[in-house]
């Protein structure tokens, strides 16, 4: 399974590949939830800001508005469906474990 994340893209990783790669290090995957419908992506705000972000592209002021039409391009692709943000919830099942942390005050011995 690690050999089909190394081949595929840094760019566009894939849940197997995330899996493969937990698994490898000792860990299991617990649980993911899609946490984009608690976006609120249609605020008078946000339609305002991405009606500036379009006026943004004609106005030759893009670079201070860049960030508006950065914001409007991924409120786009959220509402369409072409990202989203996923929670992923993994358990430790014996892999690497942390250093313990040190009991001794920083200058002392």
């Amino acid at each position: 399974a690690l050999s089909l994340c190394a081949s595929m893209s840094a760019l566009k990783p894939t849940p197997l590949c995330l899996r493969a790669l937990a698994a490898a290090a000792g860990f299991e995957h617990a649980a993911t939830r899609d946490l984009t419908p608690f976006l609120e992506l249609r605020r008078p705000r946000d339609r305002a800001l991405g009606l500036l972000a379009a006026l943004a592209g004609w106005l030759p002021v893009e670079a201070r508005l860049g960030h508006l039409t950065g914001g409007a391009a991924l409120r786009t692709c959220l509402r369409r469906g072409w990202i989203g943000y996923d929670l992923a919830l993994f358990r430790n099942v014996g892999g690497p474990h942390p250093p313990a942390a040190s009991t001794a005050s920083p200058g002392r011995s």
